[in-house]
């Protein structure tokens, strides 16, 4: 048995309305000893049956904001993959430009010497990839 305030919230119903039909004699129930309403489940069904919820208007914009939200990850991700790979593809710059550097030297040069003629090429190539990059071309293959 269920008292008024449980029929009310299983029903969805007010109080109001529960009690409103057990007067008008829709839907029977009994007093306990307490004098508390004491309704039956199988009889609140009867006269107030069960609804499957309807997804509202809520749930549909929380939806949507979930699509959005997961179509912004995997943006997000494939932006990560690319860094990823101007990460790999300036590390390989980097050691060909080391290789080239060396062999195109007659002697050993000095650390020093070594490293600025590495940032010139650098930025060389930086500059080459940036137009090629405005220029729709995308990152030139390394070869």
């Amino acid at each position: 048995m269920l008292t008024l305030g449980e029929a009310s919230r299983v029903s969805g119903r007010a109080k109001a309305s529960i009690l409103a039909a057990i007067r008008d004699g829709r839907l029977s129930a009994s007093r306990d000893e307490t004098g508390r309403w004491q309704i039956d489940p199988a009889e609140l069904t009867r006269v107030y049956p069960v609804r499957t919820p309807q997804p509202n208007d809520t749930e549909h914009a929380a939806n949507a904001d979930v699509v959005r939200l997961e179509e912004r990850v995997q943006g997000l991700e494939r932006l990560l993959k690319t860094i990823d790979d101007l990460d790999a593809f300036e590390e390989m710059l980097w050691r060909d430009l080391e290789a080239r550097a060396a062999a195109a030297l007659p002697f050993p040069p000095s650390e020093g010497e070594l490293d600025d003629l590495i940032e010139q090429a650098v930025i060389s190539a930086v500059v080459q990839i940036e137009r090629s990059r405005q220029a729709g071309q995308g990152a030139p293959s390394g070869e």
